[in-house]
């Protein structure tokens, strides 16, 4: 913050920049980031940390001492501890480790924001489901994200969602620009477990329904099809424009599939596992599902499968 906020003009400020340099410089290496995380909870026997950190005395204590110089770390009644400097820094550190431990989810973020297909607010949107807290925008994205994994193959993308929905136990909410027969079979099996399945799709034209029904009619998926429509849990609407295709199962299970900029094509997709997050993402669902307008291949659905019976 001081070297974003500040000006670098004036003794002080370079001072301050100095200083922050002998902090770096005291934390620099395996051994002195060791000693340090021990001063969090205190070092009162020096000879016992050295056999517990496997090191030398002379690299132990070169070490320490570049953390008391830094004003990092002292010694109070017999015990090496950290300063009120040294507890920030600590914090900070942990921060930092947090981060380069989520380099797939900051991999993830940077693509986010370089993708010129989604407006700001979609950007938001997404950001949103899958954090801890409501977001000012991307550049927090680094402090709040959950665990993410992100998928860079299609089929791979395909796997995942099709995991998702043979593993879902009560409702599915699927929002997609594209059909998949292997996501449609996975869905329909889904509905014949009794999971009540909520299915959002861009409008097609007339081919492509034509070329939808050929497949659902497939003769293993007859009879799933028959189950589905009777029990009332298929429940098909379409919309004009979808922001972006996700599912959400059981409101705990998410994953989220982004196109390319340019070729409009699968470009990445990220999975995450979080209630809260799902509950947005499944907000996000019921809003456009609301908006849309029913699915006629449902109706179609019906009557053609009165040709089976």
């Amino acid at each position: 913050m001081l070297i974003e906020n500040r000006k670098y003009e004036g003794q002080g400020n370079l001072r301050a920049i100095e200083e922050l340099g002998e902090i770096l410089y005291s934390l620099s290496g395996a051994d002195a980031l060791k000693i340090f995380i021990k001063t969090a909870e205190g070092i009162k026997s020096s000879t016992q940390t050295i056999k517990e950190l496997n090191l030398t005395q002379k690299r132990y204590y070169v070490a320490l001492k570049r953390l008391i110089e830094a004003d990092l770390v002292e010694k109070r009644r017999n015990t090496y501890v950290q300063t009120m400097l040294g507890a920030l820094c600590f914090k900070m550190g942990q921060a930092l480790v947090n981060a380069v431990c989520q380099r797939d989810q900051l991999a993830l973020a940077d693509k986010l924001v370089r993708s010129e297909n989604l407006s700001e607010k979609e950007k938001e949107e997404i950001l949103n489901a899958i954090s801890k807290k409501e977001l000012l925008g991307p550049a927090s994205l680094a402090d709040v994200i959950h665990g993410v994994r992100m998928i860079t193959d299609y089929n791979t993308f395909l796997e995942e969602t099709t995991k998702l929905l043979d593993n879902a136990k009560e409702d599915a909410c699927v929002a997609t620009e594209e059909n998949d027969n292997r996501i449609t079979d996975a869905a329909m099996n889904a509905i014949d477990r009794g999971v009540n399945l909520f299915f959002l799709s861009v409008e097609e034209d007339y081919a492509e329904r034509t070329r939808m029904l050929k497949m659902i009619l497939s003769p293993a998926m007859v009879e799933l099809g028959r189950k589905a429509i009777a029990s009332k849990r298929l429940n098909f609407r379409t919309t004009e424009k979808l922001p972006f295709s996700f599912t959400v199962i059981d409101s705990k299970h998410g994953i989220i599939k982004l196109p390319h900029p340019i070729s409009k094509k699968f470009y990445f997709a990220f999975e995450f596992d979080h209630t809260l997050s799902c509950h947005s993402l499944r907000d996000l669902f019921t809003s456009l599902y609301e908006e849309a307008k029913d699915d006629t291949r449902v109706e179609a659905f019906r009557k053609y499968l009165s040709l089976y019976r």
